[in-house]
């Protein structure tokens, strides 16, 4: 369930998170130069964020992938409490002794923003100076728009792009959302509908005498900011984990920005805003939150951000298969150079077992030999580690997308065919000459709605939840098609969906939906005695308590077992003297803790000790004791 939404306020205008990165100029510069910063943790509690940390640790590595343009010793991360505004200054002055003129400087903030009273230079038509919140909790603390100009100026480089993941903060508000957590820092004026940080910077050509403001540099800037001068950012709980700009700027770095733009191998600014613009609209209006990004880009010629691996292009993708055991995975794009999945994975797997299901035999194909195992993207297949963690590469070429794969009725092993995770409500089911949506087409009783993922850390199953589960590059899905059809996969992420419009699967649902077959039977070659052959025998039930810690509730999930199979779930939570706080009991597979105590109150931070049960062919089932920290 979506949730826990945070207000990134207070500063810059709500320039977030930005990809400003985004735009520039066509020439490769000789070096990139970055300092990312994100602050989720401020002094005190009142004022901490939950993923703004996140956000830079992710905008850092999602720049390393890209090893043409950036390296790691040309950008510096500073995090919490090493992100102050002296830190933040000493960083920039850093790259300012090592750059030159045609090289490229970065600047990604996450965290809180503020508004002041304007000071001299008084360059402010609304009377407002706009702050970035680094680590501190005075306005003396932060970083006053003017002294950001200031302190970018002296940069040789004549292209700098700025990046904040910040709102203009109105003070403590409650959003008409659901779920919903505001944390905003109000030590200055209201938002109103003013010469914000962005307007600012349309002023750039107008420049005073020495740098007043980010539009006074006489620097060519490349800005993207989360919201519009009078509005808020927000960041996201689960499945986002990110700022709702943040979350779609990774993806379109990612490439996602460039499939829908002109496919070259580069994304640049306009592609990435032309990428999450409407993504973040339409989830901020989900929640009637009001956010718009804003882009501005002053008189550059395109600038490439960073390159990824476009269709066609040869290179290496790999994952960690851990602990020893089955392993249902798939291939994310098409071997390189005609290989077979054969050539491709047996170099990692020692012995080399691979077995294909053929739905029109109801059975597996082993390989080798890989005569007769289909190799197209899309596909799944199981595979035997025998060591804990076993790293699996192949060489492939990414599938122009979207992508279409053949499905037989019955069962089929699918795989996700691209790098980026595929929504399931974005997949299109062809049956004849009808095209209907993947949800469309469970309800004409075309395909099942519900797919399977093999856990092999408790040996078993795992449904995906349904209307927003997504497939996940290198794992193998069990899909259940009544008819012969074909699947039509984009490379499209979920956007979060309303906590009023998630449910789960009824009770009676659950029952009519028949078990995926289990892992193939054949002897182990290394200890000799039988494989799994019957997934129900071997399966055992466990619960799991998520987030951990948690700041506002926590879901109890059952694993390990088909939904299909349950029947409840019962837990209880006590607290270290061993009271009683907290009993539930559901015939769903998942509830929910609010922090609720029995006796009305709700639970103070600390560890709570859980224990919980599953109701499996109708006897209850201990899972056994579990910890749980409560952390505001």
């Amino acid at each position: 369930m979506t949730k826990l939404w945070c207000l990134r306020c207070g500063a810059l205008i709500g320039i977030l998170l930005t990809v400003a990165i985004f735009s520039g100029f066509v020439a490769v510069a000789e070096d990139y130069y970055a300092v990312i910063v994100g602050v989720a943790d401020y002094p005190g509690s009142i004022n901490d964020l939950s993923y703004t940390d996140d956000d830079a640790i992710a905008v850092y590595n999602n720049l390393l992938e890209d090893s043409s343009r950036w390296d790691s010793n040309h950008i510096m991360l500073l995090l919490d409490d090493a992100a102050s505004k002296a830190g933040i200054n000493e960083a920039i002055a850093a790259i300012t002794s090592q750059a030159m003129s045609d090289d490229v400087f970065l600047l990604y903030f996450s965290g809180h923003g503020t508004t002041g009273p304007d000071i001299e230079p008084l360059d402010e038509a609304d009377g407002i100076d706009e702050y970035i919140c680094c680590y501190g909790d005075s306005l003396d603390q932060f970083i006053r728009d003017d002294e950001l100009s200031d302190w970018l100026s002296t940069l040789p480089m004549d292209r700098i792009i700025v990046m904040l993941d910040t709102c203009f903060s109105g003070g403590q508000i409650k959003s008409a959302a659901e779920g919903t957590e505001v944390k905003s820092i109000n030590l200055g004026a209201a938002p109103s509908d003013g010469d914000g940080f962005a307007s600012d910077l349309e002023k750039l050509n107008k420049r005073a005498v020495g740098p007043q403001d980010l539009d006074d540099l006489d620097k060519q800037i490349v800005v993207l900011t989360a919201s519009d001068d009078n509005e808020y950012s927000w960041e996201f709980g689960l499945p986002m984990n990110h700022g709702l700009f943040t979350y779609y700027l990774l993806q379109a770095l990612g490439g996602a920005g460039d499939e829908d733009g002109d496919l070259d191998g580069d994304v640049t600014g306009e592609e990435a805003y032309e990428y999450l613009y409407p993504r973040v609209i339409s989830t901020s209006n989900t929640y009637h939150l009001n956010q718009h990004p804003q882009f501005l880009t002053l008189d550059p010629q395109p600038l490439a951000v960073r390159s990824w691996d476009k269709p066609g292009d040869c290179s290496s993708s790999g994952t960690m298969l851990s602990p020893a055991g089955w392993h249902m995975v798939s291939i994310p794009g098409q071997i390189c150079s005609g290989g077979d999945v054969c050539g491709a994975l047996q170099d990692d797997l020692d012995p080399f077992f691979l077995f294909a299901f053929d739905p029109t035999i109801g059975g597996y194909v082993m390989a080798p030999p890989c005569d007769g195992i289909d190799i197209s993207p899309g596909i799944g297949y199981w595979v035997r580690t025998y060591n804990d963690e076993v790293l699996i590469d192949v060489n492939v070429e990414l599938p122009t997308p979207p992508l279409t794969v053949d499905m037989k009725e019955g069962w089929n092993q699918i795989g996700d065919p691209f790098p980026l995770p595929v929504c399931l409500r974005g997949i299109q089911v062809v049956n004849g000459t009808q095209t209907a949506s993947f949800t469309e087409a469970s309800d004409l009783g075309w395909v099942s709605q519900h797919l399977f993922s093999y856990d092999p850390g408790i040996g078993g199953y795992q449904m995906l939840n349904p209307p927003d589960g997504e497939l996940e590059p290198w794992q193998g899905y069990w899909f259940r098609a009544y008819v012969n059809c074909k699947l039509i996969i984009p490379p499209a992420p979920c956007p979060p969906a309303p906590p009023a419009s998630v449910t789960y699967v009824t009770q009676s649902t659950w029952k009519d939906e028949e078990a995926p077959p289990p892992p193939p039977s054949m002897t182990d070659p290394i200890s000799q005695e039988p494989a799994l052959t019957d997934w129900t025998a071997t399966n055992v039930a466990s619960v799991e308590a998520e987030p951990n810690p948690t700041s506002d509730n926590a879901t109890f999930a059952v694993h390990g077992v088909c939904w299909c199979q349950v029947a409840g779930l019962r837990v209880q939570v006590y607290d270290l003297s061993g009271n009683l706080v907290f009993h539930q009991e559901s015939e769903q597979p998942r509830l929910e803790w609010h922090l609720q105590l029995s006796d009305g109150g709700i639970a103070a931070n600390g560890v709570y000790l859980w224990r919980a049960w599953v109701k499996v062919a109708g006897n209850w089932q201990s899972t056994g004791i579990g910890k749980l920290a409560v952390m505001r």
